[in-house]
């Protein structure tokens, strides 16, 4: 996150998330049968909120769609300073990430990662603006919605922003009361550290239910919320 820029046209906001808005849209007609979890946050930055970040799970181990959408605003006063939109959908077959298609716009700064198994399936092919890398079939997201994937004390996961391939180890596990929508849940709360120094809670389904960063001097929390209907 960065403070300053400049509004961008809303045309020019559609070319540029439309064409992952249709496959989003495509992909939900598909599965339409299976039930979704919605897991909705409200973003807070220093107690104040200013967006949500929404994941759709659909399917299971043996197939799975993950849908993420992230939307900020910040504003002084009457004026926006920052905006931040990201859209990512994910495909996951048997476990294992087979495909993953985002696009960024960090206040003016446009990313676009693909990822895509290699011809011989022994790698994933990750195209973003962290460049073309290799990467192993087993790496995982920065989506954080599966819990599984903290089992390990140290993972890799692909910055679905950049493309980036982030090696992060689990500091610390603890247990932790946690309120989510209007109750108090006993959560498991990981403090992560190498690239990613952030805390994750989950709770006692292992659903991701809060998370807290410091970004440019600001604390950002994310508190679970009620998803929108229709």
């Amino acid at each position: 996150m960065a403070t300053g820029g400049r509004r961008r046209p809303l045309a020019g906001a559609i070319d540029w998330f439309g064409p992952a808005i249709a496959l989003a849209v495509a992909l939900a007609a598909g599965t339409r049968a299976e039930a979704a979890e919605v897991l909705r946050f409200e973003v807070r930055r220093d107690g104040a909120p200013i967006g949500h970040h929404q994941v759709t799970v659909t399917g299971d181990d043996s197939g799975r769609t993950v849908a993420v959408e992230i939307v900020l605003e910040v504003r002084i006063a009457w004026i926006t300073v920052y905006r931040y939109r990201h859209d990512n959908l994910e495909r996951w077959l048997d476990g294992r990430l087979v495909a993953l298609d985002s696009r960024t716009d960090d206040n003016g700064t446009r990313h676009r990662v693909t990822v895509r198994p290699t011809a011989d399936g022994t790698a994933l092919r990750i195209d973003g603006s962290a460049g073309v890398i290799a990467a192993a079939p087993d790496v995982a997201t920065t989506t954080y919605w599966d819990r599984r994937v903290f089992d390990a004390d140290r993972v890799r996961l692909i910055d679905t922003q950049t493309g980036a391939v982030r090696a992060v180890t689990v500091e610390q596990r603890s247990r932790a009361d946690r309120e989510v929508l209007g109750r108090t849940v006993a959560a498991d709360r990981l403090r992560l550290g190498g690239a990613l120094d952030s805390l994750l809670w989950y709770g006692p389904t292992d659903q991701w239910i809060g998370m807290h960063f410091t970004f440019d001097r600001s604390d950002i929390t994310y508190h679970r919320a009620i998803p929108p209907t229709g």
